[in-house]
């Protein structure tokens, strides 16, 4: 997810992707966790706060293979933006979703240059 935040993409700005369309990598990334109970998590990449503040601002997944059983740590804001941190076995995954949606770059950069403007 943080790969394609583009959040290390420090040679070029907004106006370029705009103008170019220069990396189809950099887009928004969704990730469902359905667990055995019926919960989700939603987890998402933030990719344009991340571009444009140049540090990766989403949600973090990782895999750690325990002695007793394999967890994923989770770490995401929900919704409401609370902040949530939890493991989670992988037993208790049923199926993981997950998609991507590219950013229209033209837009948001003139959204970004209006507010810039008073706009």
């Amino acid at each position: 997810m943080e790969d394609s935040s583009g959040y290390e993409e420090t040679k070029i700005d907004i106006s370029e992707q705009a103008e170019y369309d220069i990396d189809y990598d950099i887009c928004e990334i969704f990730v469902t966790l359905h667990l055995i109970n019926g919960e989700q998590i939603a987890l998402r990449n933030h990719c344009y706060e991340s571009f444009t503040t140049k540090r990766y601002c989403g949600d973090k997944i990782e895999y750690w293979d325990t002695l007793l059983h394999d967890v994923v740590e989770v770490y995401y804001h929900d919704e409401d933006d609370k902040y949530h941190q939890c493991r989670v076995p992988v037993s208790s995954i049923c199926y993981i979703n997950a998609y991507a949606v590219p950013l229209n770059w033209s837009n948001l950069y003139e959204y970004v240059w209006k507010k810039e403007n008073g706009r």
